[in-house]
């Protein structure tokens, strides 16, 4: 299985979903809609960063199911391969 190295997966976290669009805002600026798009973005980023943590773990040879059963013993995953 071909990997990449992590520096390009951090470069594509930083790059993907990102909120570079709020930066430059005053809070002059805001509207509505820049309410609306920022739990968006922020939903993206947290699951982008999620399947880049998961990926590494895998990769590592983690056993995610007890990683998991760790932190929360009552998990149920709705996919047997999460």
């Amino acid at each position: 299985m071909s990997r990449t190295p992590t520096s390009h997966r951090s470069k594509n976290l930083n790059s993907s979903s990102s909120l570079s669009l709020l930066h430059n805002l005053t809070h002059l600026a805001l509207s509505p809609t820049h309410f609306v798009h920022f739990p968006h973005h922020t939903l993206r980023s947290v699951s982008s960063f999620s399947k880049l943590m998961v990926a590494e773990m895998e990769y590592a040879n983690w056993d995610l199911e007890a990683a998991v059963k760790f932190i929360h013993p009552n998990t149920v995953f709705t996919k047997p391969t999460h």
